[in-house]
This record gives C-alpha cells, structure tokens and sequence, in this order.
C-alpha cells in the first residue's frame, strides 16, 4: 500500500526519510559520492539536483507492485513518539507518515547515480 507520493525539490541533491526526535545525529556525506547514507533515525538518498528538476518520492508499506529500480539500500529505522517525514528536508517539502513506533526493516529503490524517483518500503 502507497503511503505516500510527492514531488520535491531536491536541495543538495538529495532526499531524506527520517525520524525528527531520533537517538542519532543525522549521518555525514563522507564524499557525497555515496547512493545513500544512513544511521537508524535518518536514511539520506543521492538524487539529481534541483538545477536538474525535481525527484518523484514514494514511500509503500509492505510490498511495491513492481520496483522501477534497483535496491540501492536496505537497513533499519527506529521511528519514535514524533512519527516519520519524507521529503527534501533541506528544500523544506516534507511529507509526514503515518507509522507506528518501533523498528521497520526499510528497503529505497533508486536509479543511482541519476535517481530522479526515489521508493522507500517499509516492512
């Protein structure tokens, strides 16, 4: 089931799945060459740049009918009292999710190193 889908700007060429009131700093870029950096309170996704338009984001719960790309991540994210968002943290266009607290197993699919549409699954 699709939870949510939305276009964003994708300032610093990026998109976030994250929990705000989250154990861990979000993580550093080490290159900001990586497809994606994570930790368990924020999973950040290379995407294009906003100068190269804008990245189609969804995030499904359970099963995706047909993934359009490939498994570029998966991990874990421990989602607390203030719930998920997703989006362009730094474009400011975030989308807030309904999930329950606990961990969920997260997979992102994505055309790295050119992703212009970014599925996150959660389990």
């Amino acid at each position: 089931m699709r939870l949510i889908q939305m276009d964003v700007v994708p300032v610093h060429c990026q998109v976030t799945l994250y929990v705000p009131d989250a154990e861990q700093e979000p993580p550093l870029w080490p290159t900001g060459r990586e497809a994606v950096v994570a930790n368990s309170g924020t999973i950040y996704v290379n995407t294009i740049c906003d100068v190269d338009g804008t990245v189609a984001v969804e995030v499904w719960s359970g099963e995706v009918p047909a993934p359009l790309h490939d498994l570029i991540y998966e991990g874990f994210l421990q989602v607390r009292d203030a719930g998920a968002f997703v989006g362009s943290y730094t474009g400011n266009q975030l989308g807030a999710l309904v999930v329950p607290e606990g961990e969920h197993r997260v997979r992102v699919y994505a055309a790295y190193p050119h992703a212009d549409h970014v599925i996150f699954v959660l389990d």
